[in-house]
C-alpha cells in the first residue's frame, strides 16, 4: 500500500511539474493522496481490518468458552457414569458372592462372571483416571 501511495504521489508530482504548475513537494504529495482517494482507502481499510480482527477475536473467545463449557458438561456426565458403574459393580460382586455361597452357581461360572466384573471395573477406573487428568 505504501508503494502504491509513493507511485501515485510521484506520478502526480511529475504531472504537475510537466504541466508547469509549481509548488512544494510536500504540498503536491498531500494533493496527490487526497485527489487519488488513497487517503480514504487507507483509512477505511484500516478500520475494516481492525473490526475484522475484533470480530475474529470475539468469535474465538466465544468458541473457547463454549468448548470449556462442553468439557465441563462431559466431565460431569463421566463422573455420573463412573459413580453408577461403581455402584453396579459393588452390587454385582455382592450378588455373585452370595449366589456362590448358596451354591446356586458353579465355581467355573463364578470365575467367569467375576472376570467380567473385574474387566468392567478396570474400564471404570480408567475412565475415572482420565476424568481426573482432564479436570
Amino acid at each position: 500500500m505504501k508503494y502504491l501511495l509513493n507511485i501515485l504521489g510521484g506520478l502526480f508530482i511529475l504531472s504537475h511539474i510537466a504541466a508547469g504548475q509549481g509548488g512544494t513537494i510536500n504540498n503536491l504529495k498531500e494533493e496527490a493522496t487526497q485527489t487519488a482517494g488513497v487517503d480514504r482507502l487507507i483509512k477505511t481499510t484500516g478500520v475494516q481490518e481492525k473490526s475484522a480482527v475484533r470480530d475474529r477475536m470475539a468469535y474465538v473467545k466465544a468458541r473457547n468458552i463454549e468448548k470449556k463449557e462442553a468439557i465441563k458438561v462431559s466431565i460431569q456426565n463421566g463422573e455420573m457414569v463412573v459413580g453408577k458403574a461403581k455402584d453396579k459393580i459393588a452390587l454385582a460382586k455382592d450378588s455373585l458372592s452370595q449366589k456362590r455361597k448358596e451354591n446356586k452357581i458353579s465355581e467355573r461360572e463364578y470365575v467367569i462372571r467375576m472376570a467380567r466384573i473385574d474387566m468392567i471395573e478396570s474400564k471404570a477406573k480408567a475412565l475415572e483416571n482420565m476424568l481426573i487428568r482432564n479436570q
